[in-house]
């Protein structure tokens, strides 16, 4: 399996995982449920941020400076609201 395939595969797992466990604390009805879901989304943040890492350092993900236009344009739509 080429490598870039397993790494979005993975981080999108880590992301999924990510989504169970915040929902998990949020709706925890005790504190020992709470601590161990906020223990486990750390823990899984954590990985999904290694993951993301490792994809950016592999070039599969191309961060590209924003445009000052662009953001004044996305200021200015937010602002009208």
């Amino acid at each position: 399996m080429d490598d870039k395939i397993l790494l979005e595969e993975l981080l999108c797992y880590e992301k999924n995982l990510c989504d169970i466990y915040m929902h998990g604390t949020i709706e925890s009805s005790n504190e020992n449920m709470f601590n161990q879901f906020l223990e486990n989304l750390n823990e899984t943040l954590n990985n999904q941020h290694e993951v993301y890492k490792i994809m950016e350092e592999a070039g599969y993900y191309k961060i590209e400076q924003a445009k000052c236009e662009d953001i004044k344009k996305a200021q200015q739509k937010f602002q009208a609201n």
